[in-house]
C-alpha cells in the first residue's frame, strides 16, 4: 500500500511539474520522498528525489537541483538490498 502511495504522489507530482505547477510538484514530491524513506524503500526515494531535483532544475535552482540529484544517486546506487 505504501509503495502505491508513493507511487501515486510521484505521478501527481509529474502531473503537476508539466502543467507547470512546480510549488505543488515539491509538495508531492517531497511527501513521496518521506512515504518511500518511512518505508526503506531506497529505489523509491531514489526516483522520488530524482523528480524533487527535476523540479529544482526547471526552477533554475541549480545548485538545490544538483545537491538532490546527488542523493538520488547515492540511494539508488545501494538500492533495496
Amino acid at each position: 500500500m505504501f509503495r502505491t502511495r508513493a507511487d501515486s504522489l510521484d505521478g501527481l507530482g509529474l502531473v503537476a511539474t508539466f502543467t507547470d505547477n512546480p510549488p505543488t510538484a515539491r509538495t508531492l514530491f517531497g511527501v513521496a520522498v518521506a512515504v518511500s524513506r518511512a518505508r526503506a524503500d531506497r529505489a523509491g526515494e531514489a526516483l522520488n528525489l530524482n523528480n524533487l531535483g527535476r523540479v529544482a532544475f526547471y526552477e533554475g535552482n541549480l545548485d538545490e537541483a544538483r545537491q538532490i540529484q546527488e542523493a538520488a544517486k547515492i540511494w539508488a546506487e545501494q538500492g533495496n538490498t
